[in-house]
């Protein structure tokens, strides 16, 4: 039985199945988040939903991966002070004016999160099944 030993630190370029699941997951993604770009005044989020708290979760803890690689710079935790700082900014500029802490600044703020992160990533799925990007 032979060993193939291949080039430290390179990946095969992935086959049709990868490719494919590649494909699937970025259209997924973005079909999944196709209802933020038409935002309405008022909001669309529910804060009852479980769904929005755990994509806040997913994109909070994305946030420096896709900043950093997107921009090809290290930031480290900026991306995601920026993200609090802006929700926070969001909820106050929200209570001062409408007298409530969840209302329309707050949710753009989310929804643009929710597109940045999301849509990058499912952008980058399609590419990467495209040119059959190793890793």
């Amino acid at each position: 039985m032979a060993l193939d030993l291949q080039e430290s630190g390179t990946f095969l370029r992935p086959g049709p199945i990868g490719r494919g699941l590649r494909l699937i997951t970025g259209l997924v993604i973005l079909y999944l988040i196709s209802p933020l770009t038409a935002l309405r005044p008022g909001g669309i989020f529910n804060l009852g939903d479980p769904g929005l708290w755990i994509e806040l979760a997913f994109t909070f803890l994305l946030a420096n991966k896709v900043v950093n690689v997107g921009l090809g710079r290290e930031f480290g935790n900026w991306p995601r002070i920026v993200v609090v700082g802006l929700l926070a900014l969001g909820g106050l500029g929200d209570y001062l004016i409408n007298s409530v802490w969840w209302g329309e600044i707050i949710t753009l703020v989310i929804a643009t999160e929710l597109l940045l992160v999301l849509g990058y990533l499912g952008i980058s799925f399609l590419v990467a099944a495209a040119l059959a990007v190793p890793g």
